[in-house]
């Protein structure tokens, strides 16, 4: 799961997508991924924690995408 996590997420950074776009079509990625892994899993401890690094992870793009991007900040706020 972390192999596709980050391919896709280096297949959405270099889309060259901006602001919303990007930021739905991170969201999109990761939810799909969730959804394909929790389809295989059936611990439902193990499945919260999945779905913990997920958001994390979600999170994390879009502050690294902010930090980099300062318009990507300000369309947010609006």
């Amino acid at each position: 799961m972390a192999d596709k996590m980050r391919q896709s997420m280096y297949e959405a950074e270099q889309s060259d997508l901006q602001n919303e776009a990007f930021e739905s079509d991170a969201y999109n990625r990761l939810t799909t991924i969730m959804e394909e892994t929790q389809k295989q899993v059936k611990n439902d401890e193990l499945r919260y924690y999945i779905n913990q690094v997920v958001w994390f992870s979600t999170k994390q793009t879009l502050k690294d995408k902010m930090h980099n991007e300062p318009d990507f900040t300000k369309k947010i706020q609006k």
